[in-house]
Order: structure tokens, then sequence, then C-alpha cells
């Protein structure tokens, strides 16, 4: 009997001080969930420090982490209940995408979503280099005119 495959997505919050080694233990714990829950992580991201929308558990700030992974519907419940047991862990959102899909297939869409979502960084960092090379250029003017 085949066993029926959904598409999720789950981005977890992590405490914003933690040490670099720490954060990827946790990534490497939760993303071992899925494989030992016979999914397959697709795509996972690590999406760095923001601003959280309002202070939860004292933390203004969190580290960001995005996980796309298919697997059967028992799973996201299992990667929940691993998050909760992680005082690290201070947010997670869990999405069910699709429903019933076939694995090879959304392993190709989202080969395709990660190779834009590089190609969109790439072109963000080169416009990002802009605007600091013109604002260096027109510093630079600045004072030498006041010079």
């Amino acid at each position: 009997m085949n066993t029926i495959i959904h598409e999720y997505e789950t981005i977890f919050v992590m405490r914003p001080e933690l040490p670099t080694d720490e954060k990827t233990r946790l990534a490497e714990k939760l993303t071992g969930v899925i494989s030992k829950g016979e999914g397959a992580v697709l795509i996972s991201e690590e999406w760095g420090k923001k601003r959280l929308a309002y202070p939860i558990k004292k933390h203004n700030h969190g580290d960001y982490t995005y996980v796309n992974y298919l697997g059967p519907a028992n799973l996201p419940l299992e990667l929940e209940r691993n998050i909760r047991l992680e005082d690290n862990l201070i947010r997670f959102l869990t999405v069910t995408l699709e429903r019933n899909v076939d694995p090879e297939e959304r392993q190709v869409i989202a080969e395709e979503r990660q190779r834009k979502r590089a190609e969109k960084a790439e072109i963000d960092r080169a416009e990002e280099e802009e605007r600091m090379a013109a604002r260096t250029a027109r510093n630079e003017r600045r004072e030498a005119a006041a010079a």
C-alpha cells in the first residue's frame, strides 16, 4: 500500500543570541525528524536575524529558518512535538501547501523555486552594492566640496 504524501512548509524562530553551532544543531535535529518520519526535505534556508512584529519571551529579534518538505500526514505533528521540546525555539508555523502530491514532481518544482530565489538574491546583492557605491561617491563629492 502506498503512503499518501503531502507538501508542507515550516518556519521556526530561534533565540537570536544562540551560537552558530547551536543553530546548526537545531536545524539538523529538525531535518532529521523529517527524515526519520519518512519525509524528504525539499528546501532548507536560513533567513537570518529579523525583527519580530512584537516581543516574544522578551526577545525583539529572532533567527528564522524555513523548511519545505514532503511527508505523510502525521509528520508535521511529530516535527512540532520536537519543536515544543526545544527551549531555544521561540515560535514556529507549519502550513500544508499541497495534499496527495507526486514527490518527483514536487522535487523538480522546489529546485526551480530555489534556483529563482538564488538568482533574485544575487540581483538584490548587486543592486545593494551599486547603492552603496553611489552613496560613497556622493559622500566623497560632498566632502570635496566642503573642503
